[in-house]
């Protein structure tokens, strides 16, 4: 969630994203901190599916997908009929709403990689240090969500700052990750198909 494309774009076209609201753009944003909370529930339960290999967990968080999916139709429903009955809307505004929701069903989707690999493997012992990068990228990732959310829904700017460091902690963290299962693929076999397929899916996560 780029505030700082956000600022820019509003700038073009002369308009302020973060002053006050109209009561249809109020709702909207309801709607959306409604969402991120949903999201945020469903990044946890997909992660800690992962982590403890809980098929279980990787079922809900896969269940909860089909809400956060409806969720993203229902918004951006909502955006659109703003936009046909309230002269007053603010046209960035209601272009960005439609972003974030895009951004955050995104988000939904990703964590259905987390589930499905928890679910269709039956060996999915995730190598430690791979692990504690991967907590550790959770933990930045969840608290860059919140803080964008915040940022943007309640107008709090101070929080740019905190947003850009997580954001390079977190490819930082990345980038440690892919080197250690670039090692791990440079020493297994690949007549091993099932060690293979674990790679393929831990790849397509990040």
């Amino acid at each position: 969630m780029d505030l700082k494309k956000y600022e820019e774009f509003s700038e073009k076209i002369g308009e302020n994203i973060f002053s006050g609201d109209h009561s249809s753009t109020f709702l909207i944003k309801g709607m959306l901190q409604n969402m991120t909370e949903h999201v945020s529930k469903q990044l946890k339960t997909s992660f800690l599916a992962v982590v403890k290999s809980d098929k279980e967990k990787a079922n809900l968080a896969m269940e909860m997908d089909y809400t956060t999916n409806n969720m993203f139709e229902k918004t951006r429903s909502s955006v659109e009929t703003v936009v046909s009955i309230d002269p007053a809307t603010q046209f960035s505004k209601t272009l960005i709403f439609n972003e974030i929701t895009y951004d955050l069903e995104r988000i939904g989707d990703y964590c259905d990689h987390f589930s499905k690999f928890t679910i269709n493997e039956d060996n999915n012992q995730i190598n430690k240090d791979i692990l504690d990068l991967l907590k550790s990228m959770y933990k930045s990732v969840n608290k860059m969500i919140q803080n964008a959310m915040d940022a943007f829904l309640n107008g709090k700017l101070s929080l740019k700052g905190d947003i850009m460091d997580l954001e390079e902690k977190v490819h930082n963290l990345q980038k440690k990750t892919l080197n250690f299962i670039a090692i791990e693929i440079a020493e297994t076999s690949f007549e091993d198909k099932d060690e293979f397929t674990y790679y393929i899916y831990i790849f397509q996560d990040w």
